[in-house]
């Protein structure tokens, strides 16, 4: 161990020799570089000395150059800092400023499809039966303002779906219900989303319309129809309510007057065998409060009524003309002339009824159904009959003298008994009329008929044809009458019957 610590004692005394040498040699560099530095501040010295003051001026105006250009570039690094922040900050700008053009491009997209939907609101004709009055200019002011009064005058419709959901239903019904009428349709739409049009074939010039369009245009169609209308019924008007035409009136009143007369004196000379008796009257029809005091100023003549009561008769007449007018609308009519005649018909005025008189001293009663129930089967044949037959003689009086006074009665005598029978038929003997009356059961062999001819409709069993048996009823005698045979030599072997025949001899 000794050994090994003297060993480096011995190397570390070297090391310091040569540490020491070294040493030695620096301090003589150190004294050279002295020496050098006393020179070098001679020469300094004695230059400042040299040096005059413009040259010292310079000097100075460089130091402050070069302090201003430390500060330019110091101020030029500081706005080169800030023009990359505002880069950056305008590169941030011009982001959030396309994201913004792109939410106002989609938006007036949004916007325009939503015009497009509320103008075909209008063009579809949706908006007038609503009461939606459309604008004048379409764009986007006049669409804010048509939505808001439709917001405010239109019922909230709740939940959209379902309002939606109900209108297709209905336009689903509109449209079956359309489907047989060649005159009408639901349009299908041109795209998705359109909204489905009811169309109207109102004229063929026109072809298919809106329901507001095909609405005008019949309109107008009416319009003109009404001015043609109007026109000719203003001639009619001049026509119908002139005098010659209410003279007309006049002679017909008169004549129903004249008629009614007669045929009451045919019943007072023809009354039953009871001596009941009937007749007929007239007067204005009590529910018309006019009727009477136009029927009155007829039965005087137009001419001599005053100016008043000829214009009650005139407005009566147009009344009566608009009646007919208002009839030929409510049924369809084309020509409302055709309902003048049931109008203008002045039995229509009248109330015509049965009075009744069981006895001449009695007074004369109405023959309601209270009356007319209380009488037996054949008391009602006559005394309905009475009238009928009064009518028919009146009817045949207007008639030259040879002309036939026919009456035809089918079954009239059913279920009556063989007295009033007889009366019955005395009674159309009395009227002086030719009767013909088909019968089942029924030969007239009465005493109260002078004469009568009567066919029996006769047919045997497996022959065909039927046989006209002739007989007659004259001066209380019954004959049968015989025919003269055609063929003497007929074939009396008969073919069967057949066809209609040939059923009935089967059964």
């Amino acid at each position: 161990m000794l050994s090994l610590h003297a060993a480096a004692l011995t190397r570390a005394r070297a090391d310091l020799v040569s540490a020491r040498g070294r040493l030695a040699g620096i301090e003589g560099e150190l004294n050279g570089l002295r020496g050098s530095e006393r020179q070098a501040r001679i020469r300094l010295r004695t230059a400042e000395e040299a040096l005059t003051t413009d040259v010292r001026a310079q000097l100075d105006r460089r130091a402050e150059l070069d302090l201003l250009v430390e500060h330019v570039d110091n101020e030029i690094e500081r706005l080169t800092e800030g023009v990359t922040d505002a880069q950056v900050a305008v590169s941030r700008a011009e982001e959030t400023l396309m994201r913004h053009e792109d939410r106002r491009r989609s938006a007036e997209g949004k916007r325009d499809a939503a015009l497009e939907v509320w103008w075909e609101v209008y063009d579809a004709g949706l908006a007038q039966p609503l009461g939606l009055r459309e604008p004048g200019r379409r764009n986007v002011e006049s669409a804010r303002g048509s939505t808001r009064a439709a917001r405010r005058e239109l019922p909230d419709p709740g939940d959209e779906d379902r309002a939606w959901r109900s209108c297709y239903r209905k336009l689903e019904a509109l449209w079956q219900g359309l489907l047989p009428d060649r005159d009408a349709g639901v349009q299908e739409p041109e795209h998705d989303g359109a909204i489905q049009r009811v169309v109207v074939l109102a004229d063929n010039t026109a072809g298919w319309q809106a329901p507001p369009a095909a609405a005008d245009l019949l309109a107008d169609q009416v319009r003109a129809q009404e001015n043609a209308f109007d026109s000719e019924q203003q001639r009619v008007l001049t026509t119908l309510l002139g005098s010659a035409f209410i003279e007309h009136l006049k002679d017909r009143l008169d004549y129903t007057a004249r008629t009614f007369t007669d045929i009451n004196d045919q019943l007072a000379s023809h009354p039953t065998r009871h001596g009941n008796a009937v007749r007929l009257t007239w007067e204005p029809d009590p529910t018309d409060p006019d009727a009477g005091a136009v029927v009155d100023a007829l039965t005087q003549g137009y001419r001599l009524l005053s100016p008043a009561r000829q214009e009650t008769v005139r407005s009566f007449l147009a009344r009566k003309i608009d009646a007919a007018r208002a009839d030929a609308a409510m049924g369809g009519s084309a020509d409302w002339r055709e309902h003048l005649t049931t109008a203008l018909d002045y039995r229509g005025w009248l109330k015509f009824s049965l009075r009744y008189r069981p006895g001449s001293t009695s007074r004369w009663v109405s023959f309601d159904a209270a009356k007319h129930g209380a009488k037996s089967g054949g008391e009602k044949v006559v005394l309905l009959s009475q009238p009928l037959f009064a009518a028919a003689v009146v009817a045949y009086n207007a008639a030259g003298g040879r002309a036939p006074r026919c009456v035809w009665l089918d079954e009239a005598m059913t279920g009556v008994d063989e007295e009033i029978k007889a009366s019955f038929m005395g009674l159309t003997v009395a009227f002086d009329l030719d009767v013909m009356l088909t019968a089942h059961d029924e030969w007239c062999k009465y005493p109260t008929v002078p004469a009568v001819a009567v066919y029996d409709l006769a047919r045997h069993r497996g022959l065909p044809g039927v046989n006209a048996v002739p007989y007659l009823w004259c001066g209380g005698e019954w004959t049968a009458v015989a025919l003269p045979i055609s063929n003497a030599h007929a074939d009396e072997t008969l073919p069967a019957a057949d066809g209609l025949f040939a059923e009935v001899d089967s059964e």
